[in-house]
């Protein structure tokens, strides 16, 4: 087997961009007929994706990001100095487990939702990132409510997963 191809769809970007001060741009990008990703046997689709922008010398500024699809919403705040790749953001989500199936062929049946938020840091070249998700009436299988907290950092390929926690109610059937 090759390499998966990746193949990304955009519809209705509109950027607009005033200069406010000598050498800063500020505006919006929008994009208003979504945005998916996909892959064989998965697809990722926004349905509209919005940010404010700001431009100034080599900073580059990603506000107010919103993302919204079916499955997910999501949020961030983003600066990238171009010239030294010096990257800082921060990020929110929620998805709603049980829609996972509308992009995933082979997603399990489950319900509940999860939330995650963090930061994306250090370098392009070197990129270093922390994590908090927390998922509540989480259901999959036998599991009937379940609750999952986690955090870590991810730095240099290695995941490190600082804390954990997972309670639930599971139902099981014998046979007699």
């Amino acid at each position: 087997g090759g390499a998966a191809s990746t193949m990304v769809t955009m519809r209705g970007l509109s950027l607009a961009l005033a200069g406010d001060a000598p050498a800063r741009l500020r505006g919006e990008v929008v994009v208003s007929g979504g945005v998916s990703v996909q892959q064989p046997g998965v697809s990722i689709r926004f349905d509209r994706i919005r940010a404010d922008v700001s431009l100034a010398g080599s900073s580059l500024a990603l506000t107010s990001i919103r993302m919204d699809s079916p499955v997910a919403t999501a949020g961030a705040a983003a600066t990238l100095d171009v010239s030294s790749g010096e990257l800082d953001v921060e990020y929110d989500a929620r998805v709603d487990v049980g829609h996972l199936g509308q992009g995933w062929a082979d997603a399990p049946s489950a319900a509940g939702a999860i939330e995650a938020s963090g930061t994306l840091g250090g370098t392009l070249d070197h990129p270093t990132a922390t994590f908090m998700v927390r998922g509540e009436r989480l259901r999959w299988r036998e599991v009937t409510d379940a609750t999952l907290s986690a955090s870590g950092r991810w730095s240099g390929g290695v995941l490190i997963v600082d804390r954990w926690n997972l309670r639930g109610y599971a139902r099981w059937f014998l046979a007699a």
